[in-house]
């Protein structure tokens, strides 16, 4: 909360007509996700574009409360219960957009030679996939989640003849600290090149 009180702080600071609103949102705990979008439904009746862009990236194997694991619950799991709990409302918001940030990650598990997504064995949700964890492997699988379900809902709404528009998108390799865990495995001089070719925050939200 913090944190989203002092980013807002920094927009008023450079835009101060920017209306803006704090909504606590933790995407690894579904609870807390139908807690947010009910507070949302509560704030406001109409909902025009819903950026789904929060995520990690290769962290260390870990589970959630809700059991699963920590790449495919955030990135995965959290978005797609948000954007449901919000589908009447962007329906009903029509036109309206939804924007899914995958990456181009999402060919990582078929490059390395593995099963892009086993729900058979739920082997790349929950705690029996510890032993064959892969970080960059399980980010893959979370961002092609992103891309399918972006498919999905696309097609739905088409469907039902509702003019709700959903993309997904690669954005490039942007500064943040969603690389931190990525940082820790490479030397300081990696970072340095890493770094040098990517764009900076306000060329990754252009």
């Amino acid at each position: 909360e913090k944190k989203g009180q002092e980013t807002m702080d920094a927009i008023k600071a450079e835009v101060p007509t920017a209306s803006m609103e704090f909504l606590r949102l933790d995407l690894s705990h579904l609870p807390a996700v139908r807690e947010a979008a009910a507070e949302l439904l509560r704030r406001h009746r109409r909902l025009d574009i819903l950026m789904l862009n929060a995520g990690v990236m290769a962290c260390p194997f870990e589970l959630t409360q809700d059991g699963y694991e920590m790449q495919f619950a955030t990135n995965h799991l959290g978005h797609f219960l948000f954007t449901y709990l919000l589908s009447d409302l962007l329906a009903d918001s029509a036109p309206a957009r939804v924007v899914l940030v995958s990456s181009a990650a999402h060919m990582i598990p078929e490059m390395s030679g593995q099963a892009a997504l086993n729900f058979s064995t739920r082997a790349d949700v929950d705690g029996s996939s510890e032993a064959a964890y892969g970080p960059w492997v399980a980010y893959g699988r979370s961002k092609l989640a992103n891309v399918l379900f972006a498919e999905e809902l696309a097609e739905r709404f088409e469907q039902a003849g509702v003019k709700v528009y959903v993309n997904a998108l690669h954005p490039g390799g942007i500064r943040t600290n969603l690389q931190r865990h990525f940082y820790r495995t490479i030397g300081g001089t990696m970072r340095v090149i890493f770094e040098s070719v990517m764009m900076s925050n306000t060329q990754g939200a252009i």
